[in-house]
């Protein structure tokens, strides 16, 4: 890859995914964890030269200060005291293999489904970056017990990667992570939506520090982004997933405190958003706005006969906005799709093709037709779509 996605915010620490297409995977095991201990990842940025100060050295002169600044930014009290590690490489990867396991429940079906979409060109070669472990593109994890934080010398993005994982530790102590995750599902978008909270809140608090730097500070840590998105090698569409929860986290940890400050950021963890739709919009989801109710259910098409299943889920109005978009490129000023209020795929196999039916409910029959208008693109491009009533489905294939 050779160009960088648009930013839609400042800071980019955890978005500088240094060549890890497993981050997908790193996420799907965070939430597939809940039922016991989860852990909240920092994914992988150039560390670095060695030649700076020992993190060993500096992390006890730099952290209650790091302590400190996260309380204060957050409106938060640390209720007890959660020890934070920096270990070099390999002793961070062993670390993070001996840790929480990461359970393996990315759908296997997802590579193809994108391809059928034509949101990736080569499910194989997804599948095969997905099936990385991921130790080696993690740079900090949290994992209910502790920080750990991979580090030679003391740099920015070492120092916001502490900042993130403490934020994390403090977000437990006050709202129980396993628990707001507890009954959240990769197919149906809760887990997303419960994950842009968490992850979205912490970006807000790694941005409010880089602010409080120094401009050669910063121009430090943005040629480590640079130099992290040098080694990316994904898909535009499955870098979108993957930083999903931070970008729309962000957008929606900033918007919930310019309408009702850390309270209602505070809320959003108590009670948190259960579609993107709704992450989408802060302001119509604090006012429960009837446009991004609840998704409603939808039965998913069925795979025709004498085909094979490969799997079924939720698209949801982030990945469905995605076969709209002009650009590969696609942001949070993209918007999702309008007028969205729910979806079921299935993806199925035959000798020669591999196809996806969707079925999307919409809110008004003009949705309907507006939705057919943004895609028009997609629907020249091999898509098929026709409506009944404020159903919208639509099906694409390829060899």
């Amino acid at each position: 890859m050779t160009a960088s996605p648009p930013r839609t915010f400042g800071l980019p620490v955890l978005l500088g995914v240094a060549a890890g297409a497993l981050v997908l995977g790193l996420l799907a095991g965070l939430l597939a964890g809940v039922a016991g201990t989860s852990a909240l990842f920092a994914l992988r940025q150039d560390a670095g030269s060695p030649s700076t100060r020992p993190a060993a050295q500096a992390l006890p002169e730099e952290l209650d200060r790091l302590r400190e600044f996260v309380a204060e930014t957050r409106g938060l009290e640390w209720r007890r005291e959660v020890p934070v590690e920096v270990l070099p490489p390999q002793e961070f990867e062993q670390a993070f293999v001996e840790g929480p396991p990461l359970a393996d429940s990315m759908p296997d079906h997802l590579p193809s489904t994108l391809q059928s979409l034509g949101l990736v060109d080569d499910a194989a070669a997804v599948s095969e970056l997905l099936a990385d472990d991921g130790a080696a593109y993690v740079d900090g994890f949290y994992d209910g017990r502790r920080v750990v934080v991979r580090a030679t010398g003391w740099t920015p993005a070492v120092e916001v990667t502490v900042v993130h994982e403490l934020t994390h530790a403090l977000q437990d102590q006050h709202f129980a992570l396993d628990r707001l995750m507890t009954g959240a599902r990769m197919d149906d978008e809760t887990a997303l939506a419960a994950l842009s909270v968490v992850e979205g809140d912490a970006s807000w608090v790694e941005e409010q520090y880089a602010l409080e730097q120094s401009g050669e500070w910063n121009e430090e840590l943005w040629a480590s982004y640079d130099a992290s998105q040098a080694d990316i090698d994904l898909p535009p569409a499955v870098q979108e997933m993957l930083w999903a929860p931070y970008n729309l986290g962000w957008s929606f940890a900033t918007d919930l405190r310019s309408i009702g400050g850390h309270e209602a950021v505070g809320r959003a963890f108590r009670h948190p958003p259960t579609t993107l739709e709704q992450v989408w919009d802060a302001q119509a989801w604090f006012d429960g706005d009837a446009s991004v109710a609840d998704a409603v259910a939808v039965a998913a098409p069925r795979a025709p006969e004498g085909t094979h299943s490969l799997g079924q889920g939720t698209l949801g109005s982030h990945l469905l906005a995605m076969l709209a978009a002009e650009d590969e490129w696609f942001t949070v000023e993209d918007g999702p799709l309008p007028g969205w209020a729910g979806d079921r795929y299935v993806t199925w196999a035959t000798a020669t093709s591999t196809c996806t039916a969707v079925d999307v409910a919409l809110d008004s029959d003009t949705h309907v037709t507006e939705a057919l208008d943004l895609l028009d693109a997609w629907l020249g491009d091999g898509g098929a779509a026709s409506a009944e009533g404020t159903l919208l489905s639509l099906q694409r294939c390829v060899a």
